[in-house]
């Protein structure tokens, strides 16, 4: 049996893949994720991305509370 394997890309290589042509939707889906995914979105926003081509959301409003605590 031959196994196939499919690369699930990062977060970094669906934004640079991305590169402007869409907003990009982020959920936060755990610990952790709120504080990661605010410093990297504050990198590609100081390198010239908006911040409205990024939304993120969670059905844990806690995580979502800590992300915009982080990043307003």
């Amino acid at each position: 049996m031959i196994e196939s394997y499919e690369h699930i890309p990062t977060l970094n290589e669906v934004i640079d893949l991305v590169n402007h042509r869409a907003k990009i939707a982020i959920e936060l889906k755990g610990q952790g994720t709120a504080e990661s995914t605010a410093r990297l979105i504050q990198e590609y926003v100081d390198q010239g991305w908006q911040p409205d081509e990024f939304y993120v959301l969670s059905f844990d409003h806690l995580l979502l509370q800590e992300f915009h605590i982080l990043l307003p």
